[in-house]
């Protein structure tokens, strides 16, 4: 069982929410009925949605530093064969590390 850190980090990468998840908890006898798991689906605390919101806005800015670092060297660079041949190059690697 990894720290109960690890297991809030992970659940912030993958649910979006700062809690333990559920994965460790013991299985239940019974299940809840769908008009209560509606609800529970409805309800979306204040801290939840501005995390989301947070995580919205550190997307888009990442979004707009890398373009705008790909702008500054494709149109800073003397030598245009260099330029390009390294923005293929950094597209190609992590594809090529995804797949194997």
């Amino acid at each position: 069982m990894p720290p109960a850190i690890v297991e809030k980090l992970s659940s912030v990468h993958k649910d979006q929410v700062f809690a333990f998840g559920n994965h460790h908890a013991p299985p239940e006898s019974d299940t809840p009925s769908p008009a209560a798991a509606e609800d529970d689906q409805d309800k979306v605390s204040l801290s939840t949605l501005l995390l989301k919101w947070f995580f919205l806005i550190v997307a888009l800015c990442l979004a707009l530093s890398t373009a705008f670092g790909l702008w500054m060297g494709l149109t800073q660079t003397p030598r245009k064969k260099v330029r390009w041949t390294l923005v293929v190059a950094g597209s190609l690697i992590p594809v090529a590390l995804l797949l194997f």
